[in-house]
C-alpha cells in the first residue's frame, strides 16, 4: 500500500464509528460543563465554610474570657460573637450550643440591679448606644434557641429589661430625634445613624406589645421624630450607609428607595472588593463585613458580583487564627486590659470586626 492509499483507508471512517466518536465529544463536553458548574458551586464553599467555623472559635474563646476580666456589657464581646454564631449555625457549621444563653445572661446580669435607674434614663454608661446593642444582643440570644419552649423562655426573661430600654429610650431623644452615645469613639460609637437605627428597631419591635396607651403614644412620637431625622441625615461613612440601609430593610420601605440605598453602599465599594470606614482610609473587615452582611440581608446574592468580591477580600486577609487585624482609631477612655485576643490594644475593634466578617461569610452560605 503506498503513501496515497493509506491516507484513503484512514480517513474512510464506517457510519457506525462515526456515531460513536460522536456521542464520546457529546460526552466529554457534557462532562466538562458539569464539572466547571460544580465547581463554581462547590469549590468557593470550602474555604468560605473553613474561614466561618474559624473565625467562630476564636470568637467564642474570646466571649467565654471576657467576664473573667470585665463585668460590664460590651458589644465587641457580647453582641458581635452572638451575631456570627446564629449566622454560623443556620449556615450549618458546627457552634457551641451554651454560649448564647451565657451570653444573654451576661447581660442580663449587669443590666439587673440598673433596672430602676434605667426606667428614670439614667443608670446606662454607654446611653443609647449601649441600650440598643444590649437590646439586639437579647434578641440575638432568643433567635439563637431552636427549641420554642426556650423561645418563650428567654422572651420571657428579657422581658423587663426590653420594657426598661423602651422607657430610656423614649426619655433619653434628641429633641431633633435622634440618640448619642455619651462621646465618640470610632468607628463602634461613632455614626449617630447606627444609634438611630437600633433604638428605633427596638421601639418598632415592642410598638404593638404596649398595653399602657401612654406608652405607646410616647413610643409612636419617638419613632416619627427618628424618622424625620433619618430622612435628612448625612451619609458620610460606610457605617451610615450600612445601618441607613439597615433602617429601611427593618421598616419594608419601598423597593426603590432600598435599591437606592444599596446601590450607594455597593458604589463605595473599592477595587479590592473591600470597603473603608470612611474617606481616606483603605478597607478593612469591619467595614467589609457590614457592607456585605448587609447587602445580603437587603436581597442581594452572593453570587452578585460586588460581593464575590467582598467576599474574597475577606477571604483573602484573614489570619491564620481566625481574626481580622483592624486598628484601633478610638481614644482610651478607660483603663486598657488584654482579653487574650489578638493585636493587643486593636483587640476590641478587631473582634468586632472579626464578628462581621464571619456572620457575613457565614450568610454568603446560608440555605
Amino acid at each position: 500500500m503506498n503513501a496515497q492509499q493509506h491516507d484513503r483507508a484512514v480517513l474512510q471512517i464506517t457510519p457506525r464509528a462515526l456515531v460513536t466518536w460522536r456521542v464520546l465529544v457529546l460526552w466529554l463536553v457534557v462532562l466538562q460543563v458539569t464539572c466547571c458548574l460544580f465547581a463554581q458551586e462547590t469549590t468557593p464553599a470550602r474555604p468560605v465554610r473553613q474561614a466561618v467555623a474559624t473565625g467562630v472559635k476564636l470568637l467564642e474563646r474570646s466571649a467565654r474570657q471576657y467576664p473573667q476580666h470585665r463585668q460590664c456589657f460590651a458589644c465587641h464581646h457580647q453582641t458581635f460573637p452572638l451575631l456570627a454564631g446564629n449566622a454560623a449555625r443556620t449556615a450549618g457549621i458546627e457552634v457551641d450550643p451554651k454560649l448564647p444563653e451565657e451570653i444573654s445572661e451576661f447581660t442580663r446580669t449587669y443590666l439587673r440591679g440598673r433596672l430602676t435607674s434605667i426606667k428614670s434614663g439614667q443608670g446606662i454608661p454607654g446611653r443609647a448606644f449601649m441600650t440598643s446593642y444590649a437590646a439586639w444582643t437579647l434578641r440575638l440570644g432568643v433567635e439563637a434557641q431552636s427549641d420554642p419552649h426556650r423561645v418563650r423562655e428567654t422572651e420571657a426573661a428579657n422581658e423587663e429589661f426590653d420594657r426598661a430600654f423602651i422607657t430610656y429610650l423614649v426619655k433619653t431623644q434628641e429633641a431633633d430625634g435622634h440618640w448619642k452615645p455619651p462621646s465618640i469613639r470610632p468607628p463602634l460609637e461613632e455614626s449617630l445613624i447606627t444609634g438611630t437605627v437600633l433604638a428605633r428597631s427596638h421601639l418598632r419591635r415592642w410598638q404593638s406589645r404596649l398595653l399602657d396607651a401612654a406608652e405607646r403614644a410616647a413610643v409612636v412620637e419617638a419613632l416619627t421624630r427618628s424618622s424625620s431625622w433619618l430622612a435628612t441625615a448625612k451619609l458620610e461613612r460606610t457605617e451610615d450607609v450600612v445601618f441607613r440601609l439597615w433602617g429601611l430593610v427593618d421598616e419594608t420601605a419601598p423597593s426603590e428607595t432600598i435599591a437606592d440605598m444599596k446601590a450607594m453602599l455597593v458604589k463605595w465599594q473599592r477595587d479590592d472588593g473591600g470597603w473603608a470606614q470612611q474617606p481616606g482610609m483603605t478597607s478593612d473587615a469591619y467595614a467589609t463585613g457590614q457592607a456585605l452582611f448587609m447587602l445580603l440581608t437587603s436581597g442581594m446574592s452572593p453570587q452578585d458580583e460586588p460581593l464575590v468580591k467582598a467576599t474574597a477580600y475577606l477571604l483573602k486577609t484573614q489570619a491564620t487564627d481566625g481574626s481580622w487585624f483592624v486598628q484601633t482609631r478610638a481614644k482610651p477612655i478607660q483603663e486598657f486590659f488584654d482579653n487574650g485576643d489578638p493585636y493587643d490594644k486593636s483587640q476590641f475593634i478587631s473582634i468586632s470586626a472579626t464578628g462581621w466578617a464571619v456572620a457575613a461569610l457565614a450568610r454568603t452560605i446560608q440555605p
